[in-house]
């Protein structure tokens, strides 16, 4: 989550995040890609093993190497695959002061796999919106994601667009539904008590957080045409 938030901060609050996400498959699945019948993992993570080694100046020997084994975890409670070198025969550097017990794993890389659920939860604990979701959700998905500020300005000029055209506000869409006006001023109020919450609460703002009698819409009408746009409600708060 940091790391999203690093990114948002350095692009700005208008940016947009298109981001592709590995998502969490059954475990046998997950298991069979990561230890691939061809070895193409298992070199891999070797390789990077045999690297870390030369950064302290230490090149291990194919025999040495041969002995490493290979091993796959899938952690359920992380939802990630991790990838371990078992050092069958130990290692011992004294020089560095680095003593791996035979048998002893080192975790050298993982790979987290997502879920829907902690999709949302990031870009909630982010403060983004997820506007868009594309792909196998059984394999890999591409999200869209904006800061929430960007989403609610997005989201005023939406609803001017929708709102175009409306000549009576007390009209309502059905019978069954509250007057054109109370939707109109409805994103405003329950963005400032729900969302920014920091703000002292007016009539107005419980009117349009909520739902009124028919009767209480009559009497509002006159005031609330005036305050329930955003920029209405800036100037007046």
């Amino acid at each position: 989550m940091e790391f999203f938030k690093n990114v948002i901060s350095a692009a700005g609050a208008t940016c947009q995040l298109l981001i592709y996400m590995d998502m969490w498959k059954k475990p046998e699945t997950l298991y069979s890609a990561y230890h691939d019948q061809q070895g193409v993992t298992e070199r891999f993570i070797k390789h990077g093993m045999q690297n870390a080694l030369s950064c302290i100046v230490y090149a291990p020997d194919e025999q040495n190497v041969g002995s490493w084994t290979y091993e796959v975890d899938i952690n359920k409670l992380l939802k990630r695959v991790e990838m371990y070198i078992n050092f069958t025969k130990g290692l011992s550097l004294q020089k560095h002061q680095l003593e791996i017990r035979a048998g002893e794993r080192i975790l050298v890389e993982f790979s987290t796999k997502y879920t829907s659920e902690t999709i949302k939860y990031i870009a909630t604990k982010c403060c983004c919106q997820l506007l868009g979701c594309w792909g196998n959700s059984s394999y890999y998905t591409c999200q869209l994601l904006v800061p929430g500020a960007h989403a609610l300005a997005q989201c005023w000029t939406d609803t001017d667009k929708l709102f175009q055209g409306i000549s009576n506000w007390n009209s309502k869409p059905i019978d069954l539904r509250h007057p054109h006006l109370f939707y109109y001023g409805h994103l405003c109020a329950f963005t400032k008590l729900k969302i920014v919450g920091e703000n002292e609460a007016y009539e107005l703002d419980d009117v349009f957080s909520g739902a009124l009698t028919l009767m209480s819409w009559i009497l509002h009408t006159a005031i609330a045409t005036r305050l329930c746009h955003p920029s209405g409600l800036q100037k007046k708060h």
